[in-house]
């Protein structure tokens, strides 16, 4: 029992003067020759980390330099965790490869309910299916085929001539690497007019159709909400009056007439709060005189989508809606083509 308290007084008495020999020599009285070893060491670690840091920075935007020419753009989420183009290419993907579910459509369907139905966004639906659906409406005729993508959301593009994967990025809001990927695009990723990709997540409208006049029968009843039960018209398009006033003294929600992107949503002068959806193919609506907005600039919407709520801001006498329709920036008589 004496010999084990022995030796653990000997281990302890030994433990503690090592230690103050190395805290003694390497911090409190240390020598030139130790100060100068740690001071190496220290500095040695954190050159390594900042050339680390910088290099890592540096490859990230040379990757990038060599799909755009420019600094990086939207590419640091996959280049942090270590990939580049290359790596994020590698799977064999191409437009035959969408596992696509065949679809009938019923009588009492339309696209909302179909993309309700199967859990997908309108847009991947209309434009996967852009000969039979309308760009406009919700309406496809009974007894058409479509095609929905099973897994995934997005919209079927069709490049235009000098585009970009960047520039289709920044129409749709896609994401560049998932571009590249998805259609197994390869350096030094040129594109060609008519060529067609798929754009995973991303969202289009029909900016740049091109048609004669304006079409009848697709677009919707702006005030066909339940509560707009009884609205009156006070008032036609005239020769200075570019629209129609439509109104209920308790006011009610709005509909967008089409599917479309707001170009403008807020207030201007004469016409209080109000809302302007492009088309598409030079059609444009104005919605004037809302108590509430409820979309933003910039935001893409569904036929029949709520945007505003009945109101009398601006200039004017009482709650109602003021509809205009414009075709290439000139106005037009609403009543042929809007069925209110």
């Amino acid at each position: 029992m004496s010999t084990l308290k022995n030796k653990k007084y000997f281990y302890n008495f030994l433990y503690e003067k090592i230690k103050y020999k190395l805290i003694y020599k390497l911090f409190w009285g240390r020598g030139l020759f130790y100060k100068n070893v740690a001071h190496f060491v220290i500095i040695s670690i954190t050159i390594f980390f900042l050339l680390s840091g910088l290099f890592s920075k540096f490859y990230a935007i040379n990757i990038s330099t060599k799909l755009y020419g420019t600094e990086a753009f939207g590419n640091y989420d996959l280049l942090q965790q270590g990939g580049t183009i290359e790596t994020v290419s590698r799977k064999e993907k191409s437009l035959t490869n969408i596992e696509t579910i065949t679809h009938i459509v019923e009588a009492g369907e339309d696209l909302i309910s179909i993309a309700n139905k199967y859990n997908r966004k309108p847009e991947t639906i209309r434009w996967m299916n852009r000969n039979v659906v309308s760009p406009f409406g919700n309406n496809i005729p009974v007894g058409s085929v479509i095609k929905i993508p099973k897994n995934l959301d997005g919209v079927l593009y069709v490049v235009k001539a000098g585009q970009t994967i960047r520039d289709i990025v920044q129409e749709t809001g896609g994401n560049e690497f998932d571009v590249i990927e998805f259609n197994n695009l390869k350096p030094p990723y040129t594109l060609i007019e008519g060529q067609h990709l798929f754009i995973p997540d991303g969202t289009l409208y029909n900016r740049d159709i091109n048609i004669k006049g304006i079409p009848k029968g697709v677009f919707s009843n702006p005030v066909g909400h339940p509560e707009c039960s009884g609205y009156i018209i006070t008032r036609g398009w005239l020769s200075y009056h570019n629209g129609v006033d439509i109104a209920k003294w308790s006011g009610c929600p709005i509909r967008a007439i089409a599917a479309g992107r707001v170009i403008y949503a807020g207030w201007a002068p004469g016409m209080g709060y109000n809302v302007q959806i492009d088309h598409g193919g030079g059609i444009v609506s104005h919605y004037y005189h809302a108590s509430e907005v409820y979309v933003r600039t910039g935001q893409f919407v569904q036929q029949n989508d709520i945007i505003m709520y009945m109101g009398t801001t601006g200039n004017s006498t009482g709650v109602h809606l003021h509809l205009s329709l414009f075709k290439d920036g000139i106005a037009v008589d609403p009543a042929p083509f809007v069925p209110y």
